[in-house]
């Protein structure tokens, strides 16, 4: 695969980001139009790096529709590092091309480890960590609840990607056997998982990891995704109770802070099941747990959310 953005591509990008509606509209159906027949690579920005990425990857539109679409995760990092000073480690499952790494290195003295299944995902992840040699850590797997070998075939479209049933084998590692093998990152201080339905399986995987480091959690929650793979994912919050979780934020899917709570509050977590179920991940929500032990830390982050939002709300 060549590694280099195609012009025509990154001209119809353009198009599609443009303002002027029926350069959009045009500019759009091109580009579905060529990302059949061969999805070139471009050139995009985040964080004021550029990344190569494919052409049906719907990370720019989604960042030129929702100005607060991933936003979250580097702000919180941001709060991290300024409350706990030192080098902040990130663990990043489901890095994808290195968006999220990108938008997590632009806050000083923080390094990543940058966990990604799908080959030509990591390709594109692997070039691009280029930029920051010693600080983003790239790692090709794919990760499950335990150390195991499934029949099932990655599917990536639109700039994600998730397991199906299939012919193929694939080999799931534990999220805890990873973070041993590379020490530096044993002490993370934040654990960012978007897998399409993963997540839980994977949370579980790190439990022993878990248990001893207590890193924030960062990470989607789609019934309509973890209901096949997990059917008892609902007891997810228990587990990261008696793990020595308890606060949690709610971000809905365009990145606007939804509520606060607690893992220990379950008539309002089966309210949040019953409001996203059926709705095929139209809607669903990334959620922020932070150890029981980290309150005031907590406290401080939620308030610096509701003044970035109300601040947002009256720009």
């Amino acid at each position: 695969m060549s590694l280099r953005p195609s012009p025509l591509a990154q001209v119809i990008l353009a198009g599609a980001l443009s303002d002027h509606r029926l350069a959009k509209a045009v500019a759009r159906q091109a580009r579905r139009l060529i990302v059949r027949h061969g999805d070139p690579l471009v050139e995009i920005r985040v964080a004021g790096a550029r990344l190569l990425a494919p052409l049906s990857h719907d990370l720019p539109l989604y960042q030129r529709s929702f100005r607060h679409y991933d936003t979250a995760l580097p702000r919180l990092a941001r709060h991290l590092q300024t409350a706990c000073g030192g080098m902040l480690g990130v663990v990043d499952v489901g890095a994808n091309i290195g968006d999220s790494a990108a938008a997590l290195l632009a806050v000083p003295r923080t390094r990543v480890l940058a966990i990604e299944g799908d080959e030509r995902f990591f390709r594109l992840l692997t070039a691009n960590s280029a930029q920051w040699p010693d600080r983003l850590t790239p790692v090709q797997c794919l990760l499950g609840e335990r150390s195991e070998v499934l029949a099932a075939t990655i599917d990536a479209r639109r700039g994600t990607g998730r397991l199906l049933p299939g012919e193929d084998r694939v080999v799931l590692r534990s999220l805890a056997e990873v973070v041993d093998e590379h020490p530096e990152f044993r002490d993370a201080r934040l654990v960012k998982i978007d897998t399409d339905g993963f997540d839980i399986a994977i949370l579980r995987g790190a439990r022993p990891w878990l248990a001893v480091a207590r890193p924030v959690l960062f990470f989607e929650y789609d019934p309509h995704f973890w209901r096949p793979i997990t059917p008892d994912g609902a007891r997810l919050f228990c587990e990261l109770a008696d793990l020595g979780y308890g606060p949690l934020l709610a971000y809905d899917n365009f990145g606007w802070l939804a509520w606060s709570g607690s893992v220990h509050d379950k008539r309002r977590l089966e309210e949040l099941d019953a409001w996203l179920s059926g709705r095929e991940s139209s809607v669903y929500v990334d959620l922020c747990a932070f150890p029981a032990t980290d309150t005031t830390l907590f406290e401080h982050f939620r308030a610096s959310e509701v003044r970035h939002f109300t601040a947002a709300s009256t720009a």
